[in-house]
């Protein structure tokens, strides 16, 4: 065993914390979904507050993980945090930035998955990457062309992601939760 690493014992402890993330998550979701788009500081604030959750969930993962990889998750749990701070301190312009480099990440993204299935037509289903590629080009010049559109975008992506990192860590909780019974059971 590594140093640093934790035992599956270890591992199974955490369940309550997952169970109560992930809840979270799920919860946060659905809320920036009924938000409108004019409240941007409530926005901002939620993303903050997913920011915060994300980053001690990647805190709390590194514990698990071997080796070098650990410090990434540190380090991305740290970064989430702050990110979560900034958010907290000024929530409007932090989604007007994120807004935008939403749009302007799935604008290259779509062109660099384009460009990629092009170089792959001789594979089978080369052809999902191009329409995964084109919606991205699509979904990016909406984004981009102007900060409402940007703002829907950014909406609708954290909202579901709140939600599907939610029942993700629900489902690791009740996993971890019957590791945890199963030593149990064995040291009895």
């Amino acid at each position: 065993m590594s140093v640093g690493v934790p035992s599956m014992e270890q591992a199974a402890r955490m369940w309550g914390w997952l169970l109560t993330a992930g809840i979270a998550l799920v919860i946060l979701g659905f809320c920036v979904f009924s938000i409108r788009a004019d409240t941007l500081d409530v926005l901002g604030i939620l993303a903050g507050i997913a920011f915060i959750f994300v980053g001690f969930n990647f805190i709390f993962a590194s514990s698990s993980v071997e080796g070098g990889w650990r410090w990434f998750f540190i380090i991305g749990g740290i970064v989430a945090i702050i990110a979560g701070i900034v958010a907290f301190a000024n929530p409007y312009d932090t989604v007007l930035a994120l807004s935008m480099l939403v749009g302007w990440f799935l604008l290259i993204a779509g062109i660099l998955d384009v460009i990629r299935a092009f170089m792959n037509t001789h594979r089978q289903y080369w052809w999902l990457g191009l329409i995964m590629g084109l919606i991205e080009i699509g979904l990016g010049a909406w984004a981009v062309n102007d900060v409402t559109n940007s703002v829907v975008l950014l909406v609708t992506i954290i909202g579901v992601y709140c939600i599907v990192k939610g029942i993700a860590e629900i489902f690791l909780a009740f996993q971890l939760r019957a590791v945890k019974h199963e030593l149990e059971a064995r040291t009895a």
